[in-house]
């Protein structure tokens, strides 16, 4: 049986955070399964173009996630279409 870290009633999230001045968009897919992560990556390609070319900062939280092809995949898709538009991608975990 698999099992997640997730904390029960948890999902992975994509959302736009302020800090500081500077919009963030947070891609929260810690303890997450690869079916399960899919949606936030696709999140973020909806998110990020709002905030104007080179107007965001992107931070993925990964730690404990499962990847398989499929999410590879995704992650591909979406850095494709959104590195033009963002000041400075980060991923950890």
């Amino acid at each position: 049986m698999e099992t997640s870290t997730m904390t029960v009633g948890t999902r992975p999230t994509c959302e736009i955070i302020d800090y500081q001045g500077r919009k963030i968009v947070f891609t929260d897919i810690a303890g997450a399964r690869p079916e399960d992560a899919i949606p936030a990556f696709e999140r973020t390609t909806v998110l990020v173009p709002t905030l104007g070319e080179k107007g965001a900062l992107s931070l993925v939280d990964a730690k404990d996630a499962r990847f398989n092809k499929d999410l590879i995949s995704k992650i591909k898709e979406v850095v494709k279409r959104t590195i033009p538009m963002l000041k400075l991608p980060l991923f950890v975990g």
